[in-house]
């Protein structure tokens, strides 16, 4: 089960606006083990973190796209 908790927003890490926007999103076995050897047992870290270990911001990730 994968929880979100947290929200990146405009390259800001906050909390959700609401309690309803939290989620539990069912993951398979096997999806559950590559999220973890992604997370190299950091229990508390982004699983998709830029250089720095900060979030991936959207606009930053497009831009390295093109």
């Amino acid at each position: 089960m994968l929880h979100v908790l947290r929200r990146v927003y405009g390259g800001k890490v906050d909390d959700l606006n609401t309690k309803g926007s939290r989620r539990d999103l069912p993951l398979s076995a096997a999806l559950v083990e590559r999220v973890r050897a992604l997370r190299k047992g950091d229990a508390d870290g982004w699983i998709f973190a830029a250089a720095n270990g900060e979030p991936f911001t959207p606009g930053n990730t497009c831009n390295r796209l093109r």
